[in-house]
């Protein structure tokens, strides 16, 4: 636990606007085609995420396990489960994808809210810790723990472009 913590303490320090004193300036860098700022990609990836993900697990938890877990892994692993656990799976699952819907209509009003310095920080915070359970604490015990290498890659991708964003506040 110290070392998340260290970690935490490294990633505040690294992306701290007073980290350098003349941070250089990345913002012609950070348009992609058509204009789209990393803010933007961090803003909006992450928005997708949390309705692709969010909305499947709360109305139709059945069909998000069946979308996320190639081949026969998840009627391997649904059919060992006893009815119990699978109505505890569904409601846990219900429960999860509302959170993660709610998150994202949080997400969406709350840019230009609060500042952008605060928003990407704690966007990039949130994906990168979300990156940690995947690889850390999911993968080692998943079905199909290709999955949650995949969840964990677009995961570390928004946090590098929210960083990439922080960085630049005022260009994001």
């Amino acid at each position: 636990m110290k070392s998340f913590f260290a970690l935490l303490a490294l990633f505040s320090a690294a992306t701290s606007a007073n980290a350098l004193p003349n941070p250089p300036d990345f913002s012609p860098a950070l348009k992609v085609r058509g204009g789209v700022s990393a803010g933007d990609a961090a803003h909006f990836g992450t928005l997708g995420l949390n309705t692709m993900v969010g909305i499947p697990a709360a109305l139709a938890p059945e069909k998000f396990f069946e979308g996320n877990f190639p081949g026969d892994s998840w009627p391997t692993f649904w059919n060992k489960q006893t009815p119990e656990a699978k109505e505890q799976i569904l409601i846990m699952t219900r429960f999860f994808g509302s959170a993660v819907g709610l998150v994202g209509i949080l997400q969406y009003f709350s840019r230009g809210v609060i500042s952008d310095s605060v928003y990407f920080g704690v966007l990039a915070g949130s994906m990168l810790w979300f990156a940690m359970i995947q690889i850390f604490f999911a993968a080692p015990v998943s079905v199909a723990p290709t999955t949650n290498y995949v969840y964990a890659g677009i995961n570390v991708v928004i946090a590098a472009l929210a960083i990439m964003a922080r960085g630049c506040c005022d260009h994001a």
